[in-house]
């Protein structure tokens, strides 16, 4: 009985070990592909995320030049309407003052 498994356990090395070796090799040549997908997909965000910030850092800047604009445009408005309130008060103040200055004539 002991000659029986023997015959068996030494079949079971000869054989086990290059079938062990090989599963285990396959099962590091899988950790390697997957950790290698997976620095291609971090580089693949990363790549994205620039990409993201640099529109982002793009929309602030257009943002703030039509900001910019748009404060430049109602101090232009601000000026012309104090322009026009100076006229309107000059004018009404005209003939008030022609007529003023006709009686005072008369």
């Amino acid at each position: 009985m002991l000659g029986d498994m023997t015959g068996l356990v030494a079949v079971i090395c000869i054989f086990g070990w290059p079938i062990i070796g090989m599963f285990f090799r396959h099962q590091r040549q899988m950790a390697e592909l997957r950790m290698n997908a997976l620095g291609r997909a971090d580089e693949t965000l990363l790549a994205e995320l620039q990409e993201l910030k640099r529109q982002m850092a793009e929309l602030r800047d257009t943002t703030t030049r039509y900001d910019m604009s748009f404060d430049s445009a109602l101090q232009r408005m601000e000026s012309r309407m104090s322009h026009v309130e100076q006229k309107m008060l000059a004018s009404a103040q005209s003939p008030a003052q022609t007529a003023i200055t006709a009686q005072g004539r008369e």
